[in-house]
């Protein structure tokens, strides 16, 4: 299992070079921005199927500690359910849009993610902070 992780740090090396060679060559105009686009679906959808891959290959190897990752998981889900519960599906009254994105449905994927995005990032702050207290009691 070690060796499959050593795998995977060189391809993840070998992706952020290639993001790079493509970042290059899009700023001197030598690919359009949809080779790009592209690529960063690409990034995403292999960080979504790896975040939810690896935790399930962690528990497979060590149950005990895949508890753990599974638990991390299962609070990630709770919070988005509770900030899409929180959104609002309020249709905007914006002055000359015509678009078809102000419909409730999208409105509250919207609210979800920003809601989800503050609650992750004030966590992070959070512990930040306690975990810099903790170090200078020790």
């Amino acid at each position: 299992m070690k060796a499959f992780f050593d795998y995977i740090k060189y391809l993840v090396y070998i992706l952020m070079g290639i993001s790079a060679i493509f970042g290059l060559l899009f700023y001197m105009d030598a690919i359009s921005e949809g080779l790009l686009l592209t690529w960063a679906y690409i990034l995403v959808i292999t960080a979504a199927v790896t975040s939810v891959l690896f935790p399930l290959l962690q528990f497979a190897a060590n149950p005990k500690k895949g508890i753990g990752a599974l638990v991390g998981i299962l609070v990630l889900g709770v919070i988005i359910m509770i900030a899409y519960f929180m959104g609002s599906g309020e249709v905007l009254d914006i002055l000359g849009y015509t678009g078809s994105d102000n419909v409730p449905s999208t409105l509250k994927l919207t609210d979800m993610g920003i809601i989800t995005m503050y609650v992750l990032l004030f966590g992070a702050f959070l512990s930040i902070i306690v975990s810099e207290v903790l170090s200078f009691f020790k």
